[in-house]
């Protein structure tokens, strides 16, 4: 009998199915979302060694933000061009893992320890940067595990999608940024400078990244944003909002890009808290069975009800 996808060597063990043609434009994309990811390890590496250079780091935050274009798109160009395949799929969560794994657990490791090494342990930050960069390989490896093809299971997400904690954390970075710089040597100043909000960030940045890490390895559950927001017809309130966010990020995207990416980030939890809360008031009424009549054959449909709202 033959085997259509292994043969057997005479001196070896048999080989597996080999790809023997991929798709260049996506994959050079999904490629190009790797290699900023890795730019921006290397700036904020020699901005943590030539003592806190601000403009490496504001590219280094910048490239994170160009990794998530490049992987907004190479999915888009794969399906258009018929071109989507399982190599791509993994491909994609590789380089995801440079870019919004390790790229931003870096980043912020050498911001927070250049500006305030004496002031958070280091092996502190490490561990939580290391536990941040665990989370998001698992949220990949699972996402990559329960993926369907139906595009009706791509309106949401299990968990925090991890463009968006990343998002999250170097927006943090960002407003950090803004107020740990010395206008006058274009450099981070010294800890007993720093203003009282600065401080408070600061104590938050660790805090921070554990929840970040935890929300991506849940199972809260998140919209997406583009299937949700511009595909199909929406109401005239959503086109008013997407009007107010581009104007934002236009005039302040210091601010606003921070602003709306936490705001994703708590949008989870925050939906997940008021279905908790409204969900007694919207279940029926169940009928008194009268004394003595036999008890009711189970609901079929009332036991999944239960089954989707466990967390």
């Amino acid at each position: 009998m033959r085997f259509p996808f292994r043969r057997r060597h005479r001196y070896g063990p048999p080989t597996q199915r080999r790809v023997r043609a991929v798709a260049i434009l996506p994959s050079l994309l999904t490629l190009g979302n790797a290699i900023s990811g890795f730019a921006a390890i290397v700036l904020a590496s020699d901005a943590m060694r030539e003592g806190g250079i601000v403009w490496k780091i504001e590219v280094a935050i910048w490239l994170i933000f160009i990794a998530m274009i490049f992987d907004a798109l190479d999915g888009k160009v794969a399906r258009l061009t018929g071109a989507a395949s399982k190599f791509g799929g993994e491909l994609d969560s590789l380089c995801d893992v440079i870019s919004f794994g390790l790229a931003p657990a870096y980043l912020t490791y050498a911001l927070v320890t250049t500006v305030a090494s004496p002031f958070l342990p280091q092996r502190v930050l490490l561990t939580l940067s290391a536990l941040y960069l665990s989370c998001a390989a698992i949220r990949l490896a699972r996402f990559n595990a329960e993926n369907s093809p139906d595009e009706d299971a791509h309106q949401s997400f299990a968990g925090l999608p991890s463009p968006a904690a990343a998002g999250t954390l170097v927006g943090i970075n960002m407003v950090l940024l803004q107020w740990v710089t010395d206008p006058a040597t274009n450099r981070v100043i010294d800890l007993g400078h720093f203003p009282a909000y600065s401080t408070l960030l600061l104590k938050a940045i660790p805090f921070g990244m554990l929840v970040l890490g935890l929300l991506m390895v849940s199972r809260v559950r998140y919209v997406h944003v583009m299937n949700t927001m511009f595909r199909g017809h929406r109401s005239f309130a959503s086109l008013v909002a997407s009007v107010f966010a581009l104007l934002l990020i236009a005039l302040m995207p210091e601010n606003a890009i921070p602003l709306l990416f936490v705001g994703y980030a708590a949008s989870g939890p925050a939906q997940m808290l008021w279905q908790r809360l409204a969900a007694p008031e919207s279940l029926p009424e169940r009928p008194v069975a009268p004394a003595g009549a036999p008890p009711a054959a189970p609901d079929a449909s009332g036991a999944r009800d239960d089954e989707e709202t466990m967390f």
